[in-house]
């Protein structure tokens, strides 16, 4: 509405009017509306109740997989923990056998394989230390491990 749009809207008041005490002059329709009146009162107040009932009942799962999601990733987890340390037994086993069996140094920070002659004991050596830095997180991937280890050419 055009005149309204210079009139400012916190100068007028709010009316609060309840509509339904407004009664019909005609007697027989008055009390019709009566009824009707006391029916939607009673439908409103029990449609209350029970959404007081349903707002106490909330729902303890959700719609999304959430919480099976948090299993999973908890299980995945625990796996992966329980893979590290039977890794980490495993490595610390093998370190402890060749420091009995003499054919290697050990250091603070792993063994050092004894340098021998035989080229299959060279690469399975390499194929371990490979293995063991991808089993510490040491390369994004094994081929990247292998690739930063050239091989000496003669």
């Amino acid at each position: 509405m055009p005149e309204l749009q210079k009139a400012n809207p916190d100068s007028f008041k709010n009316f609060d009017f309840d509509y339904d005490k407004i009664p019909y002059t005609d007697k027989l329709r008055e009390k019709q509306r009566l009824a009707k009146l006391l029916i939607l009162k009673e439908k409103n107040s029990a449609e209350n109740s029970n959404k007081d009932k349903k707002s106490k009942k909330r729902k303890v799962e959700s719609w999304s997989n959430k919480a099976e999601q948090k299993e999973k990733k908890q299980v995945r987890l625990e796996k992966k923990i329980k893979k590290r340390d039977a890794i980490s037994k495993a490595n610390s086993l093998a370190d402890s056998e060749n420091s009995i069996d003499g054919s290697s140094l050990s250091t603070g920070l792993g063994s050092v394989a004894v340098k021998t002659n035989d080229p299959e004991a060279r690469k399975s050596e390499k194929l371990d230390q490979i293995i063991k830095e991808k089993s510490m997180g040491g390369a994004k991937s094994l081929l990247g491990l292998i690739r930063k280890q050239k091989p000496n050419r003669v």
